[in-house]
């Protein structure tokens, strides 16, 4: 009986990730990353519904807090793919153009004896 539970675990851990890489693929990590939070927060919510727990002034701030801190990761990750996209546009030197200009600077920069 135990060996049947870790292997239907260990099924259904496999088919989570499948399922995860695919959001991933699909739709990027942002998006994976808010579904994962998403999934805990959603989690904490069914428990207390779930369970008869009792839910106090300490629970409605714990949830505020985890709520305020999957929306500034969700911000502050969004900001850095915007700014990646706007970066996309622009034109990096080559190698070659980064030598040119290093021996430029480096030949002006020395002074010549006679």
């Amino acid at each position: 009986e135990a060996s049947l539970v870790l292997y239907l675990q260990g099924l259904c851990a496999y088919w989570g990730l499948q399922c995860y890489l695919a959001i991933i693929r699909d739709h990027g990590g942002v998006v994976g990353v808010l579904l994962a939070n998403a999934r805990k927060i959603i989690t904490i919510i069914l428990s207390f519904l779930l369970f008869s727990k009792p839910f106090n002034a300490r629970h409605f701030v714990g949830l505020v807090l985890v709520f305020v801190g999957v929306y500034l990761g969700y911000l502050s990750k969004r900001e850095v793919k915007v700014s990646l996209e706007s970066n996309k546009g622009s034109v990096k030197p080559s190698s070659a153009e980064k030598r040119r200009k290093m021996k430029v600077y480096t030949e002006g920069s020395h002074e010549h004896s006679v």
